[in-house]
C-alpha cells in the first residue's frame, strides 16, 4: 500500500469545532441538527483532505490540511473561532506534512510528518512545548524508504508512539520526549503485508493499534507493556481501520472510513465486537472522551454531515444530522470532553473542490458540559443547591477542619462564583436549603449524611443572603434532612430518637411538629412544596418498600398513602405542580412520576448508562413540567462516578457521566435559567449547560 494510494481514497475536509461534554461528558455527546456555524481555514484552497487533528486544551487545536505539493498546519487559540494555516510550519522540512498529531499536555504537542510528493523524501517527528505555536526535532525514527510515519499517540509528556504505514508494518516508541526511538517487537506471526494507519492509549500501559492485515481484513494489535511488544487481535472483520480511540476507563472503538458497523472494546482492547451504529451512517472519525462516552463522525445518506454518539460504551448509538454545515465529518480529536474537532467537506474527486466548501464548523452544544467551581472556603460537601431566580443560587454545606462550620453559599451568576453568606460553627453541615422568594430563604442543619454534629438549626434570611438569624427547634430534634418551601410556608424533614417527624415553618416563626411519622416508617428522606397547599415527603417504609406522605394544607397537616409495594424505596422528589412530581427510587430505572399527587407512580424510561447499572442517591430539579435534571453516581459508593440523567420531554431521560475529574458523587442539583448546578462530596459545585444536556 502506498502513501499516494491512501490519500487519492481520503475524503476531502476540513474542520468542525464542538463544546462537548461527556459526558460529555462527558460526557455525553450528541448534538441538535442547528447547533453548527462554520469557519474559514487558516490557508484556505488547494486541500485536498484535513487530518489529522488534535487538541491540547479547550482553547488550542491543531490540524493538518494537506494537499498536491500544498501541506500545511492550521492553528487556533481560541476554541476554534479563528484559525490560523502556516505552509511550512516544521523547520527544515520544507513542505513536511503532519500525518499524526498528539497533545499530551496543555503545552507539549508532537507530530509525525512526511515530505510532500508521492516518495517521501523523510519521516521525521517534532516536539513542540508551546503547544504548537513552535516546532523542534529532536530525534525521529529510522524509518526505511518508502516508508512512511503515520499517527501519533503520546500517553504521557515524555513518551509517544507511532507507526510505519507501508507494507513492511513497524511500531516505533519514545521515552525521552524523542530523543531517540527504539522499534517495537511484533509478537507472533500474521505482520506480513500488513498496514498500520492509527494508535490510541488507554494509559500508558495499554495501547491500541489499527490498520489491515494483508488479506484486507481488520487488524487490531494491543500493547500492555507501554509499546515495547505487541500482539494481535482477533476481532469481526470490518475492513481496513482507519481510526481508533481509547478512554481511561478502557472503552476503544475502532472504525473503517466509511462503514455502517464499528469494533468496540470494554477492556482496553484486549477483546472486541462489532456494532452498528446506523444503517445509513458512513463513520469518518472517532474520538472517547472519558466514562464510555465517544463521539463519530462521518455523515449519513451519502454525504449529510452526523455524528453518532453513545454513553454506554457503544453498546448503543444515537446519530444525530449536522444540518447547518455541509459535507461529511472525519477526523475527530477531543481536549477532555469539552471542545472536539472535527473534519469536515466534500468527498475527494478529480479535480480540486471548490473553494468555499473549506472551513470550520463550530457547535457549543455537541455533549454534555460541565466546569467545576470550587467553593472560597473549601467545604467538604456542598450538599443542596435552590435558585430562586435566574442567576441567584444558594447552596448548603459542610465544613470538616479544625472545627465544624455549617454554610450557606451564595451566587449570584449561576454557579460560575460563590461566596459565604451564612456560617454557623459547631455544626457539621446545613444539609438543605430552599426559598419562598426571591429574597426570603430558609436553611437547615445538621444533616444524618455528614455525621449529624451539633444542635438542630434552622436558619432564614429575608433580604435575598445579606443578613440571616437562627432558631433552635424546640423538642428533641436531633437532625434536619431536607427542606422545601411553598409560596408561603416551609415543610422540614426532622429526625427524632423515636422516628422521622414533619415541621412546619414560617421564616421567623417558631417552628412547629405538623406530623409524627409511624413506626412502620424508617425514614423520611426528600420533600416537595408546589404552591400553596400540595407537599411530598417521601422514604422507606420497614421491609414494605417506598412511603409517600402528603400535605393538602402547605406542610400543616399531612397523610401517610398507601404502601408503595413496587418501590424499594425513594430518596428524593420534586412537584413541578399540584398534581404532578418526580421521584427517584434508587433502582435499575431511578425515575418515577406521579400525575396524581403522590396516589400512584410510574416508571420513566432511562437510555445510556453512566458506569453502573442505576443513579444512587440521586436528586432532582425542574424548571418545567417537562425538563428536569437528575444527578448522582453511576458505580459504588467506594468508586464514584458523577452522573447525571436528563428530559426535556418529560417521559425519556438520557443518563450520561459528568465525566469531571475528581468529582464522584453530587448531592444536590439546581436550574437557574438555561444552567444546571450540581454540588457534591469535596466540596465541589459544578455547572453545565441545560441545552447541551439535553
Amino acid at each position: 500500500m502506498t502513501r499516494t494510494g491512501r490519500s487519492a481514497s481520503s475524503v476531502a475536509l476540513v474542520l468542525a469545532v464542538s463544546l462537548c461534554a461527556a459526558a460529555l461528558a462527558p460526557g455525553a455527546l450528541a448534538a441538535s441538527p442547528s447547533a453548527w456555524t462554520e469557519r474559514p481555514l487558516g490557508v484556505p484552497p488547494a486541500q485536498t483532505f484535513v487530518g489529522p487533528v488534535a487538541c491540547a486544551s479547550t482553547e488550542v487545536c491543531l490540524a493538518a490540511a494537506s494537499g498536491v505539493l500544498a501541506w500545511s498546519l492550521d492553528r487556533t487559540a481560541d476554541g476554534g473561532k479563528l484559525w490560523t494555516g502556516t505552509r511550512f510550519a516544521f523547520p527544515g522540512d520544507a513542505g513536511a506534512e503532519a500525518t499524526g498529531l498528539s497533545c499530551p499536555t496543555a503545552t507539549v504537542c508532537v507530530a509525525a510528518t512526511n515530505g510532500p510528493g508521492p516518495a517521501p523524501f523523510g519521516a521525521k517527528v517534532f516536539w513542540s512545548s508551546n503547544a504548537g505555536a513552535s516546532w523542534t526535532s529532536p530525534g525521529s525514527p529510522r524509518v526505511p524508504r518508502p516508508g512512511f510515519l503515520e499517527g501519533m499517540a503520546c500517553p504521557s509528556a515524555t513518551t509517544c508512539l507511532t507507526l510505519e504505514g507501508g507494507d513492511s508494518p513497524a511500531i516505533y516508541r519514545t521515552g525521552d520526549r524523542g530523543t531517540s526511538w527504539q522499534q517495537s517487537t511484533l509478537e507472533g506471526g500474521g505482520w506480513s503485508g500488513a498496514a498500520l494507519w492509527r494508535v490510541s492509549c488507554v494509559r500508558q500501559s495499554t495501547c491500541v493499534a489499527v490498520g489491515s492485515l494483508a488479506s484486507g481484513a481488520s487488524l487490531v494489535a494491543r500493547t500492555t507493556d507501554g509499546g515495547r511488544g505487541w500482539k494481535l487481535r482477533t476481532v469481526p472483520n470490518a475492513g481496513s481501520l482507519s481510526d481508533v480511540s481509547c478512554d481511561p476507563g478502557g472503552t476503544c472503538v475502532a472504525l473503517a472510513t466509511g462503514g455502517t458497523s464499528v469494533l468496540v472494546s470494554g477492556d482496553g482492547g484486549a477483546s472486541w465486537s462489532s456494532v452498528a451504529i446506523g444503517s445509513s451512517m458512513a463513520a469518518g472519525g472517532v474520538q472517547c472522551v472519558s466514562g464510555g462516552s465517544c463521539l463519530v463522525a462521518g455523515a449519513v445518506s451519502g454525504s449529510a454531515p452526523a455524528a453518532a454518539s453513545t454513553t454506554d460504551g457503544g453498546a448503543t448509538w444515537t446519530v444525530t444530522p449536522a444540518a447547518s454545515v455541509s459535507g461529511p465529518l472525519g477526523p475527530l480529536a477531543c481536549s477532555g470532553s469539552s471542545l472536539c474537532v472535527a473534519a469536515r467537506g466534500p468527498e475527494s474527486t478529480s479535480e480540486p473542490p471548490a473553494p468555499a466548501t473549506f472551513g470550520f464548523a463550530l457547535t457549543t452544544d455537541l455533549g454534555a458540559r460541565w466546569s467545576a467551581a470550587p467553593v472560597p472556603t473549601g467545604a467538604d460537601v456542598v450538599s443542596a443547591l435552590t435558585c430562586p431566580t435566574p442567576g441567584e443560587c444558594f447552596a448548603s454545606a459542610g465544613l470538616d477542619g479544625a472545627r465544624f462550620i455549617g454554610e450557606v453559599l451564595e451566587s449570584t451568576s449561576s454557579g460560575a462564583r460563590w461566596r459565604v453568606s451564612l456560617a454557623i460553627p459547631g455544626l457539621s453541615d446545613l444539609s438543605d436549603v430552599s426559598c419562598v422568594s426571591a429574597s426570603t430563604c430558609l436553611a437547615v442543619g445538621p444533616g444524618p449524611n455528614a455525621g449529624g454534629t451539633g444542635p438542630a438549626t434552622i436558619a432564614w434570611t429575608t433580604d435575598g443572603g445579606s443578613h440571616w438569624s437562627t432558631e433552635r427547634p424546640a423538642g428533641a430534634i436531633g437532625t434536619l434532612r431536607s427542606v422545601s418551601c411553598g409560596s408561603s410556608s416551609c415543610a422540614v424533614v426532622a429526625g427524632t430518637s423515636s422516628g422521622p417527624v414533619l415541621l412546619s415553618v414560617v421564616p421567623g416563626q417558631a417552628a412547629t411538629v405538623a406530623y409524627h411519622a409511624p413506626g412502620s416508617v424508617e425514614s423520611l428522606n426528600g420533600l416537595s412544596c408546589s404552591g400553596p397547599q400540595l407537599c411530598l415527603a417521601v422514604g422507606a417504609r420497614s421491609g414494605e418498600g417506598a412511603v409517600v406522605v402528603r400535605s393538602e394544607s402547605g406542610g400543616t397537616q399531612w397523610t401517610l398513602l398507601p404502601r408503595q409495594s413496587s418501590l424499594p424505596f425513594m430518596s428524593a422528589v420534586t412537584c413541578v405542580s399540584s398534581t404532578a412530581c418526580y421521584g427517584t427510587d434508587g433502582g435499575a430505572s431511578p425515575v418515577v412520576v406521579t400525575a396524581n399527587a403522590g396516589s400512584a407512580w410510574t416508571s420513566e424510561k432511562v437510555v445510556g448508562s453512566a458506569q453502573g447499572a442505576a443513579l444512587l442517591t440521586p436528586h432532582i430539579a425542574c424548571s418545567g413540567p417537562d425538563t428536569c435534571v437528575l444527578v448522582g453516581y453511576g458505580s459504588s459508593p467506594f468508586d464514584p462516578d458523577a452522573a447525571a440523567a436528563v428530559t426535556t420531554d418529560g417521559t425519556t431521560w438520557r443518563l450520561r457521566p459528568v465525566g469531571l475529574q475528581d468529582v464522584g458523587m453530587l448531592l444536590g442539583v439546581a436550574i437557574s435559567g438555561s444552567t444546571v448546578i450540581a454540588g457534591g462530596f469535596d466540596g465541589t459545585v459544578v455547572t453545565g449547560s441545560l441545552s447541551a444536556l439535553g
